[in-house]
């Protein structure tokens, strides 16, 4: 669980899904970004398709930026996607 500074000024109302990439994965330079998901399993074909992807989705949602598997132990009767 990692907080997440881009809602520090207002949370998100529902669970965004995020694959941050890393254009230093691939030798290019650049700053980190992320793309965001209407659902995990899109998540995951463009992790499979981007060497720069980090290798598992996040989930955004109050003030925190979380693994699948952690959301779901918190929040386990909030939908995501």
């Amino acid at each position: 669980m990692t907080i997440d500074l881009m809602q520090s000024k207002k949370k998100l109302k529902y669970p965004q899904i995020r694959v941050w990439c890393h254009p230093h994965y691939i030798g290019k330079s650049g700053d980190d970004y992320f793309y965001t998901f209407k659902d995990l399993k899109l998540a995951r074909q463009f992790i499979r398709k981007h060497k720069e992807a980090e290798k598992e989705p996040l989930i955004a949602y109050n003030g925190e930026e979380l693994f699948e598997s952690e959301f779901r132990q918190l929040y386990p009767k909030v939908k995501i996607g």
